[in-house]
């Protein structure tokens, strides 16, 4: 059987028809991923048959796609035959923990979008612990990095300062470092950056902040890196500002910044998303709302799927003071109750 028709035939490549996420019929993608999740993480295990490694990165390939496109409709039908598939592969070749790691990093940060779960634990912890039978430090960063925001959103924000340096101990970032152990190194400083605004630390964060501009700033001759990570700063940078209580900052920072470019369609949704409770915060329901619509034309399935972006449009929607033309239309299409 040829790969494209094995990957077809098992649910990991998926049929190739898109799903209008513009449209007020389309399933609700929170409650798709939840659904189809659960019992990946949960139980009972369901049989699936052994591949090629091939195959498994290819599939994990589209699964990556899907996420940075914010397609979570078809991410949540073709992680869980991913997830299985990698688990079967494992159990008969003792092979596969790399791609393990990845698929589990991958839900993890899918889980992130939605309200927590208790899930979002038990894919971080297997992506940590596949991570850790590789001998890849990229891999065990990230795995690390992923359960660090799972730790800071649950709260335990000295637990997940402690796994970003560790994190970094994997890494090498000293006078001739591999370009892509930096922009790894950026992120872990944009994640602990944003920890330490969770905790209340401005000053901590903005240091961490700035250590990942400075680390970006060594890759300005990698564009298909220093792009992106200039985006994931300024993101980050105006959420830990929104998070500190200080509003006004964060969208002066944000008009001063520059256009948000260089990155994929996930992390433009999100940072508009962020940007709009900026704006709220400064009691400016139309620019909130105005930025949620910008958002919904660049990344319907942020708008339509992240537990932040449906309570907001909840509190616009029930906020009558403001007059919010398709406020309710954007609520059933985003599924907010």
């Amino acid at each position: 059987m040829r790969r494209r028709t094995f990957l077809v035939a098992t649910g990991l490549l998926g049929s190739g028809l898109a799903t209008s996420s513009a449209a007020a019929t389309e399933p609700d993608p929170a409650a798709l991923l939840a659904r189809h999740l659960e019992p990946v993480l949960l139980g009972p295990a369901t049989p699936a048959v052994p591949t090629t490694s091939a195959t498994l990165r290819q599939a994990l390939a589209l699964a990556r796609a899907a996420f940075d496109r914010a397609d979570y409709l078809t991410l949540a039908r073709r992680l869980p035959q991913l997830a299985r598939a990698t688990e079967a592969t494992r159990a008969a070749t003792s092979a596969g923990h790399d791609v393990a790691a990845q698929v589990y990093t991958l839900i993890t940060r899918a889980l992130i979008k939605l309200p927590a779960s208790g899930l979002e634990w038990i894919s971080a912890d297997r992506a940590s612990l596949a991570a850790a039978r590789t001998s890849d430090p990229l891999l065990l960063a990230e795995a690390e990095r992923v359960k660090a925001s799972v730790c800071r959103r649950g709260g335990q924000h000295e637990r997940a300062q402690d796994l970003v340096l560790a994190a970094v101990d994997h890494l090498d970032t000293g006078n001739r470092p591999a370009p892509q152990h930096l922009a790894l190194y950026s992120a872990l400083m944009c994640t602990a950056g944003y920890g330490a605004a969770r905790a209340g630390n401005r000053d901590l964060a903005l240091d961490l902040l700035g250590d990942a501009s400075r680390t970006a700033d060594r890759l300005t001759d990698h564009r298909a890196l220093h792009g992106p990570l200039t985006a994931n700063i300024t993101s980050h940078q105006v959420s830990a500002l929104h998070v500190l209580g200080d509003p006004a900052a964060a969208l002066h920072y944000a008009r001063t910044a520059g256009a948000f470019t260089g990155t994929n369609t996930e992390r433009q949704g999100r940072y508009l998303v962020d940007l709009a409770l900026v704006h709220h915060a400064l009691d400016r329901p139309g620019p909130a709302y105005n930025a949620l619509r910008e958002a919904e034309l660049r990344a319907p399935g942020e708008v339509h799927t992240r537990a932040t972006a449906r309570k907001l449009i909840r509190d616009l929607r029930d906020d009558r003071r403001a007059r919010l033309p398709g406020i309710d239309q954007l609520a059933a299409r985003a599924h907010v109750a």
